[in-house]
């Protein structure tokens, strides 16, 4: 079959996307990765990083100065981290439940790192941000949070 057959949903018409072996892109949206590098590690460079990066890029837009919160830090939440410093967010609050990660966020510029089982992260964000963060990013798909 060729690789634009959809065969899990039966569909008979030609669609691209990426869970095939062969796909159709543009070579903008192409990175070259070398075969020496472990996929693994850059998988998530692919996806999440890009998609929360793009989230503060292309939809906050967040002014100079202001405060970010992101719920969750793994590599949407990472990447939405580092496109906060690189937009001049004064403060970033990167909130989880593990400490790795947390350490991660930190290590990338995050200013404040909350865990979320250790401490009431509202109370936190209220007291570091004097009343509330301006942005707030949950990439944590857990809809508790």
């Amino acid at each position: 079959q060729p690789p634009t057959r959809c065969h899990s949903h039966n569909r008979p018409d030609t669609i691209n996307h990426l869970f095939a072996s062969e796909t159709i892109v543009d070579d903008r949206n192409v990175t070259v990765i070398d075969q020496k590098i472990d996929l693994r590690k850059v998988g998530p460079l692919g996806c999440g990083f890009v998609t929360g990066s793009g989230t503060v890029f292309n939809g906050l837009k967040p002014e100079v100065g202001s405060s970010l919160t992101i719920f969750g830090t793994g590599a949407v939440g990472l990447g939405a981290l580092m496109a906060a410093k690189i937009s001049g967010c004064s403060k970033v609050i990167c909130v989880d439940i593990v400490e790795q990660r947390l350490e991660l966020a930190q290590d990338l510029g995050a200013n404040y790192v909350i865990n979320s089982k250790k401490t009431d992260p509202v109370k936190e964000i209220r007291k570091i941000t004097n009343g509330g963060s301006n942005y707030v990013i949950d990439t944590t798909g857990v809809s508790a949070v």
